[in-house]
């Protein structure tokens, strides 16, 4: 089940394929590979791409390789430095030189597939889609590149224009799996599971994989658990729920207590997510099957907000607080675009709730002390993740913390960013936490 602690009158836990009442990043195996004689192309095999994190593993692999850049023209190992580097020249030699244009327009294309492959492992999505659109411009053909931009676009929740791209590359390879797999995903993180399951039952039919096929399962349990919902909708959020169990006067009252979260949130983080937020209310019953998830779970972000509503005829404080924190964690995926580590996702959700670790000073000295301190790591804990983000922002402030979810954004690791933002990599920032407990 992975790591779990109390909160309140609910257990949190950590799962692979999500983590239960907080969106942890599904974070894989990545790799560069480097068989060839000259370096090819990053390749990843992670789910990074991906928001919203439903599945027990990793899905679906990629970015694809593209083909290596001519090694003479290249030698030694390629760096994203010095492939732009070499973008920068021949740009400049089209139309100046005799040069054989066609053969440039092709290596620029394979160095922008190749720069946009590693600012994919690097989580800049952003820049990552640039790239593939800067590549296709000089070979619209290149078909690891347009896969590729469609796993961009779909990290950027840009969930039409991946289809678009996607469905064009079927028609010339009706049975690629990648394809399907990523289209199966667009449609999976925007709701329309039908259409999920149709594209994901094609791929898992092309290129049988264990990992898709656990992703079908609860695709299947999802659309079992929501036949029949109603829906329901406000400016910022979308709303399911099972008529049996949440009249439309709680759901209105949810869309209502959801909309105020929205622009007090939208206010603090200084953004606004840019796709509809989806929520489910569900039967206990339904919530677990659909879910997999235990009995005394309350609630579970995994890129859709997804509730128990026990029979509710009205909204309760304790419900308002986990609609609240679990509506913390989208708004943090959607400004760090997924790559916000566990204590920045739990700990800042938890101040939005309203908790503090302030009374949990003098016990999480003490367990550093007895752990070694900061020189032997630190294991995930959700009050020494609150109490991380509570001293971030007492020694500098709310504005530094956006600054560092900013940084964060842009694809920075956590450690970069709080060098940026601090001034202390990530091993300074825990010790200077520590003798902040200490005081």
């Amino acid at each position: 089940m992975g790591r779990c602690a109390p909160q309140e009158s609910e257990l949190r836990c950590q799962k692979a394929g999500g983590t239960i009442g907080i969106p942890l990043d599904q974070v894989a195996r990545v790799e560069t590979d480097r068989a060839s004689p000259h370096p090819s192309p990053p390749t990843v095999t992670s789910s990074r791409f991906a928001p919203a994190a439903h599945a027990a593993s990793p899905r679906p692999t990629g970015p694809l390789p593209v083909a290596e850049v001519a090694a003479p023209l290249l030698p030694g190992d390629l760096t994203p430095t010095v492939v732009q580097a070499r973008i920068d020249h021949l740009t400049r030699s089209l139309g100046v030189t005799v040069a054989d244009t066609a053969s440039v327009r092709r290596e620029l294309s394979l160095m922008h597939g190749w720069l946009g492959n590693a600012a994919m492992l690097a989580n800049d999505y952003q820049r990552a889609e640039g790239h593939y659109a800067d590549a296709l411009q000089h070979d619209p053909e290149l078909l690891s590149v347009r896969v590729n931009r469609g796993a961009a676009l779909i990290a950027l929740r840009r969930y039409d224009a991946a289809d678009r791209l996607l469905l064009e590359v079927l028609p010339e390879r009706p049975g690629l799996a990648e394809a399907l797999d990523l289209l199966g995903e667009s449609a999976f993180q925007a709701g329309r599971l039908d259409e999920a399951i149709s594209h994901w039952e094609r791929a898992q039919a092309a290129r049988p994989d264990p990992r898709l096929e656990s992703r079908l399962e609860q695709a299947r349990r999802l659309r079992d658990a929501e036949d029949g919902f109603h829906q329901s909708g406000a400016t910022h959020f979308l709303l399911k729920f099972d008529g049996g169990e949440a009249t439309p006067e709680l759901a209105r009252e949810i869309l209502a207590h959801l909309e105020d979260s929205y622009a007090a949130l939208a206010s603090r983080f200084a953004h606004y997510p840019d796709t509809l937020i989806q929520v489910t209310l569900y039967s206990r019953q339904a919530f677990h099957a659909a879910t997999d998830s235990p009995q005394w779970v309350g609630g579970l972000f995994d890129g859709q907000i997804r509730i128990p509503v026990r029979g509710l005829t009205h909204l309760t404080p304790h419900v308002k607080r986990v609609l609240v924190h679990e509506l913390a964690h989208s708004f943090i995926h959607s400004k760090t675009q997924g790559n916000a580590p566990p204590w920045i996702q739990e700990g800042v959700a938890q101040v939005v709730e309203g908790k503090s670790a302030a009374a949990d000073r003098e016990s999480l000295a003490s367990e550093r002390r007895a752990a070694g301190g900061s020189e032997h790591g630190l294991a995930f804990g959700y009050t020494a993740s609150l109490s991380q983000v509570e001293f971030l922002i007492s020694s500098w402030s709310e504005s530094h913390l956006n600054a560092l979810l900013d940084h964060l954004g842009r694809g920075a690791d956590i450690d970069a960013a709080l060098k940026a933002v601090t001034g202390h990599p990530q091993r300074e920032f825990l010790r200077a936490w520590e003798e902040w407990l200490e005081r």
